[in-house]
């Protein structure tokens, strides 16, 4: 994969964003400053407002006097965690459901995707209330709630991939020598769609992250103190006409993250795809 300017500062930005979840505590320790740590003498004015980015809070303080670098920090861990588990849960379920549809077909394929066509439709914040109020909020909740709702478009994917390369020569060869149902979708099947599964992952971790700063922002996903970037928001709202920092930082966090794992995904679809590539060969011999 050739990488451009564009590209290459998504990837950066991605491995600074990474390289802050993973120090955070380091982070914190520098600073001394806690990411629930209250500083009610120096981290408020002497109105009760949250004090502005200074020397001694880089990002300014919340209404609750803690430093909102360090929050935005341990919120970025949050962050990586959901969008990398809920998209790996979701593209693996997805994928055995889409390969098991496709191969099997008849009825099996029909229930499966019913059951698709079902989870594309069901909203996902009724699924996420219902959770919250019998598990109680937690990430591990947000997790759940996002994969759950992210499989089905995978295994629609997967499987119409499926159904055009099930009558390919080599699959037909594997069927004639006595290859298993089994041997056929793991060894066969599965590396000719995951190509696929890669760009679909690098597409879904930026819907991920928005879908857990929304489930925050709503109370549904990481339960207060702990910081995520949507519960950040949320507790903003009572600030955010004399505190613009509360709203700059978080919101442009997500933003910044959302935007490079977009900008990544996308580059890598265009990578996996020979259309695109024989396009631009054509374009090369043609300019030479």
């Amino acid at each position: 994969m050739r990488m451009d300017r564009t590209t290459f500062a998504a990837c950066a930005t991605i491995a600074v964003i990474v390289l802050v979840a993973a120090l955070a505590p380091v982070m914190a320790a520098v600073t001394g400053h806690g990411a629930t740590q209250q500083f009610l003498d120096i981290g408020l004015s002497a109105s009760g407002v949250p004090v502005p980015p200074n020397h001694t809070f880089l990002f300014g303080t919340d209404g609750l006097g803690r430093d909102v670098l360090v929050r935005i920090a341990y919120g970025s861990r949050v962050s990586v965690t959901v969008g990398l588990l809920a998209s790996a849960l979701a593209v693996l379920f997805g994928a055995l459901v889409g390969i098991a549809a496709a191969w099997a077909g008849g009825m099996v394929d029909a229930v499966l995707s019913r059951t698709m066509d079902a989870f594309l439709a069901f909203p996902f914040i009724v699924l996420a209330l219902a959770l919250v109020a019998v598990i109680g909020s937690s990430l591990a909740v947000s997790i759940i709630v996002i994969a759950s709702f992210s499989w089905a478009s995978v295994a629609r994917v997967v499987r119409s991939q499926v159904l055009s390369i099930r009558e390919h020569e080599y699959v037909l060869a594997a069927r004639a020598i006595g290859a298993n149902h089994v041997r056929i979708m793991v060894v066969t099947i599965l590396p000719n769609v995951a190509p696929t599964l890669i760009v679909y992952t690098t597409l879904l971790i930026p819907g991920a992250i928005v879908t857990e700063a929304t489930l925050s922002f709503l109370g549904l996903s990481v339960t207060p103190p702990a910081p995520s970037w949507g519960n950040m928001l949320a507790d903003a709202m009572r600030y955010y006409r004399v505190a613009w920092w509360l709203v700059l930082f978080p919101a442009g966090a997500v933003v910044v993250t959302t935007l490079a794992c977009n900008v990544v995904g996308d580059r890598v679809r265009d990578a996996f795809d020979p259309r695109r590539g024989s396009t631009e060969r054509t374009g090369l011999r043609t300019a030479a």
